[in-house]
């Protein structure tokens, strides 16, 4: 059996976004003070599979260093995966599954978002 993390930057409120977040400003109106940290410290992490890179401090790199390669999907709202446009088919960390009513989505290189329904595939 594989086991589960979760990795989440949220305000103390609970939200992962500022206010008035879509497409154009997927992280809302102050949204960037939760991410501040990936870019904060002095070590840079490249994001595999995408253009980003983190500017974390070097424990959190040696951390995403040694985890990243074992992540095997990513759990996303519906609302997020709308407004990250599905990471144009190729979301950070592999495989993206997404909370929806509706049905499975191809999202290109062999990845595909499954959307849940009630807990259920």
């Amino acid at each position: 059996m594989g086991k589960v993390g979760l990795e989440l930057s949220v305000s103390l409120d609970g939200f992962i976004a500022g206010p008035n977040d879509g497409p154009e400003r997927p992280l809302g109106d102050g949204g960037e003070r939760l991410f501040k940290w990936y870019y904060s410290g002095d070590t840079d992490f490249p994001l595999p599979g995408t253009d980003m890179v983190f500017k974390i401090s070097r424990a959190s790199a040696e951390l995403l260093r040694v985890s990243w390669p074992t992540i095997g999907a990513a759990v996303t709202g519906r609302r997020t995966f709308d407004i990250a446009g599905g990471w144009g088919g190729k979301p950070p960390g592999g495989t993206a599954f997404c909370r929806s009513p509706y049905s499975s989505t191809r999202m290109g290189q062999g990845r595909i978002a499954v959307h849940l329904r009630h807990g259920r595939r």
